[in-house]
This record gives C-alpha cells, structure tokens and sequence, in this order.
C-alpha cells in the first residue's frame, strides 16, 4: 500500500489540470490518479479511481463541481 495521497483533478479547461498536476508531483507524498473535464466524468472516476482527495472547479459545464 502507498502512503502517497491520491488526488482526482477536475477542470473543464486541460491547461488548468496540467497545471494543478505540475504542482502536485512535485510534492513527494501526492500522486494524481486521474482528471475529469466534467461533473459526471468525475463521479465515475471517483467511483472508479477511489482518490483520497479531488481537487474540483466549482464552475463546470452540465453539473457544477458543487453538486
């Protein structure tokens, strides 16, 4: 088992994810297990993904990251 914190990002702009990505790979105890472009890609990819922490815009098309 890892002890690295698992981290979903979810943005619907990509350079926003790669940028969130860059930043979290440099800590040594974070690892980014997937990216979503939208609120329902996200619910499946945590459903699938299981990460300890998302990372999630607030703002996204067809369902808002705080539904």
């Amino acid at each position: 088992m890892s002890n690295k914190i698992s981290v979903l990002l979810v943005d619907d702009h990509s350079l926003v994810r790669r940028g969130f990505r860059r930043i979290l790979e440099d800590a040594r105890d974070i690892t980014v297990v997937g990216e979503a472009s939208d609120g329902a890609e996200a619910v499946q990819l945590a459903e699938q993904l299981r990460p300890q922490l998302i990372v999630m815009d607030c703002a996204l098309p067809n369902m808002s990251g705080l539904d």
